[in-house]
């Protein structure tokens, strides 16, 4: 059973056409390869840096076709997420090691595996859990399974030594997913409390990174919903979010922590209301960010991403997205505007082609765009009902942004 997502003409009105982007070929096949982490990415990971950095003992004659596919990859850049289907496979086919026990995420998973435990004809489960993205072509995205490649690409190939998570309650159920994904059969923890835990990366026997001692990755989540660099007593607009625990520091760790290079994933949106705010708020993070000086890291910004109202109402996703209808509760109907302006200030930075910089602005950052919203909006199907028509199940469309 195969739902067709929007083409170029049914496509969200948005001014940004990307879900990874970067001008720079080494650049783009960091978070091509680090968020995406598909079979294709990787077969052609080598011919995407050829042209920047040199890696001798990575030559084959794969990647010797790579280099001449690079039109190709870059075209996949612009439209991934934006064009494909989703695909329904009835099994349990996608589901954790073992289901997530905290916030509710694991109860279609956990419901789902006690009817194939009990092998009981007639008994329906939640499906939200077997819906996969399936990707027009040449553009294919394979879901995040076990953590042998992600440490091929991340610790080994990029060099990376730290994952820090900052933002919202959808950017912890963005790490639950990846945590599960890489196979781990404990949880992260609850989302308010800041989350410290390492991934064991083996040694690298077989790669020309091999060592006799351990490769550890450090994983960092931090809540604060507005990126700010307060304290929680004085960063959060109001005092009511500040006792909810939304506005936990983290810039001092982030930036004092550690000097080895850093991917920096980070959201906001959800809890700001009004488009002049939010500008200010994004605003003020890059400005610090900018200030920061660590310019051998990557920082990757995902775009919000709405609830749906009376979600209970599906039971598949929208078969396109001119079906899509903003809400206005919660604001949700904002969050377009939010992520357009996140995008373009982004291209901005690093004169991407699309970019309308009048100030000449310029960062030494390496910034760069997960766009995941075309493709989660088609997901009203996906959420905890009837109380929770903002958060999803997991599995579930989060799986599809690792």
């Amino acid at each position: 059973m195969a739902v067709r997502l929007f083409d170029r003409s049914d496509s969200p009105t948005l001014n940004y056409s990307s879900i990874l982007f970067k001008s720079r070929t080494t650049v783009a096949f960091i978070l091509f390869c680090v968020l995406a982490v598909t079979t294709y990415q990787l077969r052609h990971e080598v011919g995407l840096l050829s042209s920047a950095v040199s890696f001798p003992s990575l030559r084959s004659s794969a990647a010797a076709e790579a280099a001449t596919t690079d039109a190709r990859v870059s075209s996949c850049l612009e439209v991934r997420g934006k064009s494909g289907q989703w695909v329904y496979r009835n099994d349990s086919g996608w589901s954790y090691k073992t289901p997530i026990r905290v916030d509710g995420a694991g109860k279609a998973d956990i419901v789902f595996r006690s009817q194939v435990r009990g092998n009981t004809a007639g008994m329906t489960f939640l499906p939200v859990t077997s819906w996969m993205w399936n990707e027009d072509s040449d553009c294919e995205i394979h879901r995040l399974k076990g953590k042998d490649e992600f440490c091929r690409v991340v610790f080994h190939r990029l060099k990376v030594r730290r994952l820090f998570f900052v933002g919202d309650s959808l950017t912890y159920m963005f790490l639950e997913s990846m945590w599960k994904l890489l196979g781990h059969t404990d949880d992260p923890g609850k989302q308010f409390a800041p989350f410290h835990r390492t991934i064991d990366c083996g040694n690298g026997v077989g790669s020309s990174n091999a060592s006799t001692s351990q490769f550890l990755l450090d994983v960092a989540y931090v809540r604060n919903d507005f990126l700010t660099n307060q304290t929680q007593k004085k960063g959060c607009p109001s005092p009511e979010l500040n006792k909810d625990g939304l506005c936990n520091a983290w810039f001092h760790e982030y930036s004092n922590g550690t000097s080895d290079k850093t991917l920096l994933i980070v959201n906001t949106g959800l809890h700001v209301h009004g488009q002049a705010t939010f500008e200010q708020v994004f605003d003020d993070f890059v400005d610090t960010i900018e200030d920061s000086h660590r310019t051998n890291d990557i920082i990757v910004y995902r775009t919000a991403v709405p609830g749906h109202e009376d979600c209970r109402q599906f039971n598949a996703p929208l078969s396109n997205y001119s079906q899509y209808r903003p809400s206005t509760k919660y604001d949700w109907d904002k969050v377009e505007g939010y992520n357009r302006y996140a995008v373009e200030r982004i291209f901005n930075l690093t004169n991407h082609p699309y970019s309308t910089n009048a100030d000449g602005e310029t960062s030494k950052m390496n910034w760069m765009v997960l766009d995941v919203y075309p493709m989660t909006v088609l997901r009203p199907d996906g959420h905890r009902p009837p109380r929770d028509c903002l958060h999803y199940y997991l599995p579930g469309p989060p799986d599809w942004w690792t």
